[in-house]
């Protein structure tokens, strides 16, 4: 299955919506960061981002805000 059709049926989308705002912040909170990641790597059945990668990669961490920029927004319309 598709990983964006794997994550648009996920049922903890407030929380994923909430670590998505956050990761926006000057100083994240590492938990809601790790959230995003796992739950990326999850829908594609893959260590993709490790969180070392998040934070020393500009195109790993834009990768990840994107994926989900685009879940939270098909979410939205349903």
């Amino acid at each position: 299955m598709n990983p964006k059709h794997k994550a648009l049926e996920l049922s903890n989308r407030d929380e994923i919506i909430e670590a998505y705002n956050n990761s926006f912040k000057a100083q994240p909170d590492k938990n809601k960061i790790r959230l995003l990641i796992n739950t990326f790597n999850d829908v594609h059945n893959s260590d993709v981002i490790t969180i070392g990668s998040y934070y020393s990669c500009g195109d790993c961490r834009r990768s990840v805000k994107h994926f989900w920029k685009y879940i939270i927004e098909k979410w939205q319309k349903t």
